[in-house]
């Protein structure tokens, strides 16, 4: 068992970088993580390289791309991850 199974994290900026590496450690410890990031490509791109991990991953696109604020997502793809605990805006 991981140290954060159970445990769900939105990274917002998730799709490179950083916040890409730190879904990667989280995941790696049995979190669930939702990458968010305007571009919703290449936060779908991620999510898959890192399910192909091993990592229970998914992802989120603003609904307005010219905005990447959390209030710009779709409440409605929210609502799928309701019991986030764990928010990392990086």
């Amino acid at each position: 068992m991981g140290l954060l199974d159970g445990r769900n994290a939105v990274i917002t900026g998730g799709a490179q970088g950083i916040g890409y590496e730190i879904a990667g450690v989280l995941g790696g410890a049995g979190a669930r993580v939702v990458l968010g990031d305007i571009n919703e490509d290449t936060a779908a791109e991620a999510a898959e390289r890192l399910a192909k991990n091993g990592v229970a991953a998914t992802s989120l696109g603003p609904r307005d791309p010219r905005r990447a604020s959390w209030n710009s997502w779709s409440p409605s793809n929210l609502s799928n991850h309701a019991h986030s605990r764990d928010l990392i805006n990086k």
